[in-house]
């Protein structure tokens, strides 16, 4: 599927710009109309997504983290500092904690068990791991295993497979407290690309 699904995209960036917005436009178009088909009984389902099994009802909000991410995507390669658009980031924000802990739940290994604090500026979150079970907290728990800390910016790109953990570290945008190699384990196991 991910080949088809690469080979696809390589199809529409060789075609030039005209088709690779007329296929964007296309996909949204089919995306939208099944959006707008979904019952309620529909949304706790589970579809593939490229970053794994998705409740369908987390597919709605996820939307505009997509549409954000891929116009980011398109500007990246032509200007030296492509930011999110900045209207566009506490929305964004707001979702990654919920995002996080479905990747998480898929994703999550032995070997984490602990106490997680995650800050992106004011905002900040937790989870409980404990063998395979991830339970997000309400805030941030007053004591922790493991605390990430980074801009709000940082902490989308890096949940959404596109800022590199290495780099961010490197240039202190990105900090581990507590149990560094933990967090490092983390980081890895959630914030890698698609």
């Amino acid at each position: 599927a991910r080949e088809a699904r690469q080979a696809a995209v390589q199809k529409l960036l060789d075609g030039g710009p005209t088709p690779l917005l007329a296929g964007f436009e296309h996909a949204g178009a089919k995306l939208q109309a099944v959006l707008e088909s979904l019952q309620e009984a529909d949304l706790t389902k589970v579809a593939l997504h490229p970053r794994g099994r998705t409740p369908i009802g987390a597919w709605i909000g996820m939307r505009i983290l997509g549409l954000s991410a891929h116009d980011w995507d398109m500007r990246q390669p032509h200007e030296t500092h492509t930011h999110l658009s900045p209207t566009a980031v506490p929305a964004l924000l707001s979702a990654v904690p919920e995002l996080q802990g479905q990747l998480l739940g898929l994703r999550v290994a032995e070997g984490l068990d602990g106490m997680y604090t995650l800050r992106a500026d004011d905002a900040a979150w937790g989870f409980a791991i404990q063998g395979k079970t991830v339970t997000p907290l309400q805030g941030a728990p007053r004591e922790c295993d493991v605390g990430l800390s980074t801009d709000a910016e940082s902490m989308i790109l890096l949940t959404v497979g596109r800022a590199e953990v290495a780099e961010k570290l490197h240039s202190a945008a990105l900090t581990i407290t507590g149990n560094v190699e933990q967090g490092k384990q983390l980081c890895a196991t959630l914030f890698r690309a698609v």
